[in-house]
């Protein structure tokens, strides 16, 4: 995911649901959901809604849910040098 293209929000209004539903366990979907866990809940908490959201589809992930856990991957590319300042 280095060199993805970045995206203006974490989650999309409308996935594509044309993509397969198959399960899918070979991807490391829980260590990302736990990766992005650790990264909202210290320095990125306007990805919470989303890590929340694909949180709920840890037993039974589709590609659908992979797409959009990249997306937010995605995302976090484009405001890498964004960050919170407390005075």
């Amino acid at each position: 995911m280095e060199n993805c293209k970045p995206v203006q929000t974490p989650l999309e209004l409308q996935p594509n649901y044309d993509v397969t539903k198959e399960c899918i366990y070979a991807k490391p979907y829980r260590e990302l959901i736990g990766s992005l866990m650790y990264v909202c809940l210290t320095t990125k908490p306007d990805i919470c809604v989303a890590v929340n959201f694909y949180s709920q589809f840890q037993t039974d992930v589709t590609e659908v849910e992979w797409v959009g856990l990249k997306r937010v991957l995605r995302y976090l590319k484009g405001i890498y040098d964004l960050g919170l300042r407390f005075k």
